[in-house]
């Protein structure tokens, strides 16, 4: 399972929230570097994560707006070495446990919501490769879809 998505570009690249939020966290930890943690109010709360950030410009309890810098982009923490990417992930605060499987940790299933079966359900990229899919296209379908509601 894959429960995010890693967006590859330059050093430096503005990094602009996928949707409405708060910021509860912009910081940094051991693992991911540089991140900042939105939360998206509405009917199913999420929890948008944007980690390998270079710098961040928001910070905690701020209120993002989507299409807003809120960083820019990096290999950091445990990226370090690697081309430099913003991996973003989107979880949830009430767990689904009927999305719980089999799977090799697919016990995380009921947290996490598939960044791709988001973008892919709304026919935003529906017949392209991952690697024909601009990186500007996930992440406006993330601005077009503000709540995170495709699942």
């Amino acid at each position: 399972m894959r429960k995010d998505i890693d967006i590859f570009g330059k050093t430096g690249t503005p990094v602009p929230s996928a949707t409405d939020g708060i910021a509860l966290f912009a910081g940094e930890t051991a693992k991911d570097g540089k991140v900042v943690l939105v939360l998206v109010h509405g009917p199913r709360w999420r929890l948008h994560c944007f980690v390998h950030l270079n710098s961040i410009r928001t910070g905690a309890l701020s209120f993002v707006v989507s299409g807003e810098t809120i960083g820019t982009l990096a290999a950091n923490g445990n990226a370090q070495g690697k081309p430099p990417h913003l991996r973003h992930s989107i979880g949830r605060i009430l767990p689904a446990p009927w999305k719980v499987d089999g799977a090799t940790q697919g016990h995380k299933k009921r947290f996490f919501l598939s960044i791709l079966t988001l973008i892919y359900s709304n026919g935003d990229c529906r017949g392209q490769t991952l690697t024909s899919i601009h990186p500007s296209a996930l992440l406006a379908h993330s601005a077009s879809n503000r709540h995170g509601q495709g699942e």
